[in-house]
């Protein structure tokens, strides 16, 4: 079945509906939507059309004054997003053409979100996921018994610390090892598309499954944090400095680097990853993310997704193409691309 880009399908449908816009902005929705509507070269917020747009404040195109509400955490998934509240409630946004923004009414935490499935974990330990519909069933919505302090969920599967300090993988229909978790102590997970990562209770992070475009080489150092995603994955050295590895190799002459994996120096408190970017929260609680550049067949990576808000965050999570922070006075701000509704905060 052919599969359109978040950017493809929304001209494709544009020329359907008898030709292009004559300027960016002249219908509803034209400056956030994804598309070069008047075929000029430029989109949403990068075409100069759009300048004044309730959809394009200041001079960024990223609204930085982020509405307060009792949120207590964010994740991140392809193209959806999820919440969770003071109270243990999860909301979720964007696609849900899996279920995956459809989450069971009990209180979680520790909430993890990939393409097909999110997981959190009950107030007696356990996982509950929910998604996997339709084709996308490759047992990653199966968690195992038992209790569970952290979890880090991939394409395929899903991985999570246990109350031992253990890991435990499940999943893998599409199997390319990243089930296979490595014995040992451990603090945190993170599930990448087809790979996951861990930092030992050592400080030493171990990689395993899908070992392409050199996911799984992972620099010496100490960490406190890692994050996997689909062409690297990046950790946050106990220093405050952040390491990034993968991005090697090409896809019929597409490169997998689009800058991802050139984190920019300083002290940081927090690491994400996506597909083709990487963002971090320094020490001021300011968001900077990299990456974002070339193309992915004949469509642009850069869907905005490394152009953060403004102001002070305490934690950050990323999707395919875009992202999700959570602020000190529990509003969540996103953005990206929107095309699935992954970055309207409910």
């Amino acid at each position: 079945m052919l599969a359109l880009s978040p950017v493809v399908v929304p001209v494709f449908l544009a020329l359907l509906a008898g030709g292009c816009a004559q300027y960016e902005g002249d219908a509803a929705g034209e400056c956030s939507d994804g598309a070069d509507n008047d075929r000029d070269g430029s989109y949403d917020c990068d075409d100069s059309d759009c300048d004044g747009s309730p959809d394009c404040p200041g001079d960024s195109g990223v609204d930085t004054d982020v509405p307060s509400r009792d949120w207590a955490a964010i994740a991140a998934g392809g193209v959806h997003s999820c919440g969770t509240q003071q109270d243990g409630l999860v909301s979720c946004w964007g696609s849900d053409d899996y279920n995956q923004s459809s989450p069971p009414g009990s209180s979680l935490s520790g909430v993890s979100a990939s393409f097909y499935h999110s997981c959190g974990i009950g107030t007696d330990g356990g996982v509950t996921c929910w998604g996997c519909g339709g084709e996308q069933d490759s047992g990653q919505c199966d968690p195992p018994d038992g209790s569970f302090v952290q979890l880090g969920v991939g394409t395929y599967h899903g991985c999570g610390v246990t109350s031992k300090g253990e890991l435990a993988c499940w999943g893998c229909g599409v199997e390319q090892g990243q089930c296979e978790a490595p014995e040992g102590g451990f603090v945190q997970v993170s599930g990448g598309s087809l790979h996951a990562c861990a930092v030992a209770d050592t400080g030493g992070v171990s990689c395993w499954g899908d070992g392409d475009n050199g996911k799984l080489e992972v620099p010496e150092g100490d960490f406190q944090q890692v994050a996997a995603g689909k062409w690297h994955s990046c950790g946050l050295l106990s220093a405050g400095g952040i390491a990034c590895w993968g991005c090697e190799g090409d896809d019929d002459g597409e490169p997998f680097d689009h800058g991802q994996c050139t984190a920019p120096e300083g002290s940081f408190v927090s690491v994400a990853v996506g597909s083709y970017h990487s963002c971090a929260i320094d020490l001021g609680g300011s968001l900077q993310c990299w990456g974002c550049y070339g193309e992915d067949g004949d469509s642009s990576v850069d869907l905005g997704q490394c152009e953060p808000p403004g102001g002070s965050f305490t934690s950050v999570a990323l999707g395919k193409y875009h992202g999700c922070a959570l602020n000190e006075t529990g509003g969540v701000a996103c953005w990206g691309n929107d095309y699935y509704g992954q970055i309207t905060v409910p």
